[in-house]
């Protein structure tokens, strides 16, 4: 049986991009940490799909990454799923151009994951959107100085190489001056 690979951007769906939450935008640090619901640095643990029946749009792949760590904001261990529209499921491949690129997902990365739950994200059953898509995550490596997380160029929350304690660091000031939002 030969397999089925669809290209597709929302828009291409005739949906607007929030809707299914596969939206680039452009965003610095402080527009991220105030957007995004929540934030998780950890290892992939996992990368899995499944198959959604979407109302009147029809078969959608959903790639789920599994990052056990820590909350960026709190430190409390973390184990957080975000998911984010597009891969493959069986033969069904479904290549989104936002969706993150395979390097980014390999099993065993340390990344830093921004997301946000979307109720009806998925056919209705709700996920920790990827928020961002590609533009919600970033790799994290280490080096002779400490772990760095691996930025992504101007418009992206993370534009530059930064020191993962100074990103830390400066993603909970921004998130202390939140309302409702303070740090625990």
């Amino acid at each position: 049986m030969r397999g089925r690979t669809l290209l597709w951007t929302p828009l291409a769906l005739g949906l607007p991009a929030p809707l299914l939450f596969a939206a680039i935008e452009r965003l610095d640090l402080r527009q991220m940490v105030e957007k995004a619901g929540g934030a998780v640095v950890g290892r992939i643990e996992s990368v899995t799909s499944t198959l959604h029946e979407l109302p009147d749009v029809g078969e959608h792949v959903f790639t789920h990454v599994r990052v056990v760590g820590t909350d960026l904001y709190t430190g409390a261990p973390a184990d957080v799923t975000v998911s984010f529209i597009g891969g493959r499921f069986g033969d069904l491949e479904l290549y989104c151009c936002e969706q993150p690129s395979a390097a980014e997902l390999r099993v065993g990365n340390r990344v830093l994951a921004f997301h946000k739950w979307t109720p009806g994200m998925g056919g209705g059953e709700g996920m920790n959107g990827l928020y961002a898509s590609h533009g919600g995550i970033f790799q994290i490596l280490s080096g002779p100085k400490g772990e760095v997380v691996l930025g992504k160029g101007d418009g992206y929350a993370v534009s530059a190489n930064t020191p993962f304690l100074t990103l830390q660091a400066e993603a909970n000031a921004i998130r202390a001056t939140l309302p409702g939002r303070k740090n625990r």
